[in-house]
């Protein structure tokens, strides 16, 4: 029986001809549909969200709520568009739209999140991008013959208005450096905490705090110990929303806590959808007690993570990187948190750090927080605070440097020493030790030392000395960058134990959501190199970068459905949308399919098309297949 050689793997051709592309051609739309109506409701949920540059995520939420109602009609005439369904093209152009909003997606999820300095590096590309998807949109729109609500003149000028508001906005929010929105809204509800309500009503109900009822807040179902931790408990939110219910004693009005309890309200009810920091969904009343929800944190503390876990070096600057994030969007909204530490970073799920406990946090032109216990805090604390001189940023960029080294050598700064001799150590101008050499690879000791530079330029006794908050978080972003390149490096030399290092750094930036290094694992575990095989796991790495648009990754997933008869719809999509972003292992592949009539209908134009790209990008296979064809390029 002939066979088709796809990058290692052998395909039997007759298996390959099982199924015909147009045979039965309404089954494969089902899920493509069901699919797309899914990123729909995901995008409206992202604008729902949106922090910043609204008018575009409108802009594009008006073509994707005209994509929803086209959608519902075609469903609704299934029948009367069985034509369009048994044509290839039409399939074609449905992958196309599908990815297409996958697109606008993850566009509005980024363009509407962007937070202060972030705006600097992301401005200049957000015209570009924002014109590539509307235009991309119209046009597959055009090739489903769908209808766009109101005349592509007139979205064109709305597009551009929409356009040219957001991006003033961001030029103005550059050049403050700050978010004023933020801002203003924080300083009203401090003034409106500090003033006695004229009208008698709780002052509560004026700082507008979201009240969630009881009965929206369900038991997980089965329960886990792990649910409750220590007071807070794990309740279901909407029925989805994984959330936290904490104890919180609401004062009464004119009490001496009164004011503080209820600026950490109204800074968690305005701050807590920024970057990195806790989610904050409003107060409830569960088990006989006021109760703050917030977001969810699976693994708890940072402090408790490092604890119980040995956390590895490459994964620290990720965690890092985040939480720099956080303090960041804080600043822009000029805000203190006020008490820096591992203990208040929360770890998600996903392994991400959020900042929490806004317990001191104030506006930079509040009162300072009275702290009535020093010792809870002086391992962070700056040496200008001991002094009793004023906080300022600066203050938080030292205490980020001690969170820094809390983190690296997991354990709390000058834990064997009294308050006293801390606060005398540190106004001496002396620090911890920051010692290189603990970890067992090479790199380790390379990202020690990058830490250990970092952490040094935000010890300095004289605070305009320290590094700035921006070029802190370009730092990380550096070294971020910088080992998972590495990663790719040490797999390139081939030898046993650089691959095992190899492993370590993608497993690690993997389990944080990096879509190149979840590729590079799952091809480590699809080959074996480092760990017994695992395709199955494999495989869902694959599709996890693939639905990234990693080109090598969508490439790779196709792969392994290749022998799936009833995924064959999803191995053509899938290779498709590698192909046509330059892989040349697809563009082979699809090329040598259309040339034999494997999967897809015989279409020598279209396989020889595909086949010379591959050979332009020097895919030897490729080449000696258009030789025997007799093409020579």
């Amino acid at each position: 029986m002939s066979q088709i050689k796809v990058s290692g793997l052998d395909i039997t051709k007759g298996t390959l001809n099982a199924i015909n592309v147009t045979a039965n051609a309404i089954t494969p739309f089902g899920s493509l549909i069901s699919g797309i109506t899914v990123l729909i409701s995901e995008i409206i949920q992202v604008y729902d969200a949106a922090q910043c540059n609204k008018r575009i995520c409108n802009a594009l939420l008006d073509r994707v709520q005209s994509a929803e109602f086209a959608l519902n009609l075609l469903k609704r005439r299934k029948q009367e568009n069985e034509a369009n369904f048994r044509k290839e093209k039409y399939y074609h152009s449905f992958l196309k739209f599908e990815l297409v909003l996958q697109q606008i997606k993850e566009f509005a999820k980024e363009v509407t999140q962007l937070q202060g300095f972030e705006k600097i590096f992301k401005a200049n590309t957000v015209s570009k991008t924002f014109t590539q998807l509307t235009n991309d949109f119209d046009e597959v729109m055009k090739d489903l013959n769908f209808t766009m609500a109101i005349s592509s003149d007139e979205q064109r000028k709305i597009d551009q208005e929409s356009l040219k508001e957001d991006l003033d906005e961001m030029k103005e929010d550059i050049l403050t450096t700050n978010l004023t929105q933020y801002f203003e809204q924080v300083s009203i509800m401090n003034k409106l905490i500090l003033t006695k309500a004229n009208d008698g009503t709780s002052i509560i109900n004026k700082i507008q705090v979201r009240k969630i009822a009881s009965n929206e807040l369900k038991d997980p179902f089965p329960g886990r110990k792990e649910d409750l931790q220590g007071v807070t408990k794990k309740k279901i939110f909407k029925d989805y929303l994984d959330v936290a219910c904490k104890p919180v004693t609401l004062p009464k009005e004119g009490s001496q806590d009164s004011p503080k309890i209820l600026l950490q309200l109204a800074i968690l009810e305005k701050l807590s959808n920024g970057p990195s920091i806790l989610q904050f969904y409003g107060l409830s009343y569960i088990d006989n007690n006021n109760v703050m929800v917030s977001e969810w944190a699976e693994y708890g503390s940072l402090k408790e993570v490092y604890e119980k876990y040995d956390i590895m070096w490459c994964r620290k600057i990720l965690l890092a990187l985040d939480i720099c994030r956080g303090i960041g969007f804080l600043q822009s909204a000029e805000i203190f948190h006020h008490n820096i530490r591992c203990e208040n970073v929360m770890i998600t799920q996903n392994l991400e750090p959020k900042l929490t406990n806004f317990q001191y946090a104030r506006e930079i032109t509040g009162e300072t927080s009275q702290i009535t216990n020093i010792s809870t805090i002086v391992h962070w604390l700056a040496p200008e605070k001991m002094r009793d001189h004023g906080y300022t940023y600066k203050c938080e960029l030292f205490s980020f440097g001690m969170l820094l080294w809390e983190l690296c050598y997991e354990k709390i700064p000058y834990e064997n020493l009294e308050t006293k001799d801390i606060m005398d150590h540190v106004r001496k101008g002396k620090r911890e030790k920051l010692l290189i050499g603990r970890g067992k690879q090479s790199e380790d000791k390379e990202i020690q030392k990058e830490f250990a530079g970092i952490i040094n330029e935000t010890w300095y006794d004289e605070p305009q000395m320290r590094i700035s908050i921006s070029a802190l978080f370009l730092e990380l972003s550096k070294l971020k960058a910088k080992y998972v390149k590495a990663g790719v490096k040490l797999h390139g030399k081939g030898d046993k134990e650089s691959r095992r290092q190899a492993w370590k750094c993608f497993v690690a930036n993997a389990d944080l959501g990096n879509p190149i290094a979840k590729f590079w694992k799952g091809y480590y575990l699809s080959k074996g190199y480092v760990e017994d095989k695992n395709l199955e796991e494999a495989k869902k790495l694959f599709k996890e970068a693939a639905d990234y648009g990693f080109a090598a990754a969508q490439f790779q997933y196709a792969v392994t459905l290749v022998d799936d008869q009833e995924k064959r719809m999803e191995f053509l999509k899938y290779l498709q949308l590698s192909a046509d972003q330059g892989n040349t292992d697809a563009e082979y592949t699809l090329g040598r399919l259309y040339l034999t009539g494997s999967i897809v209908n015989v279409d020598r134009e279209t396989g020889l098309n595909y086949l010379k790209l591959a050979t332009l990008n020097d895919h030897k296979e490729a080449r000696e297949l258009l030789k025997n064809e007799n093409i020579d390029i």
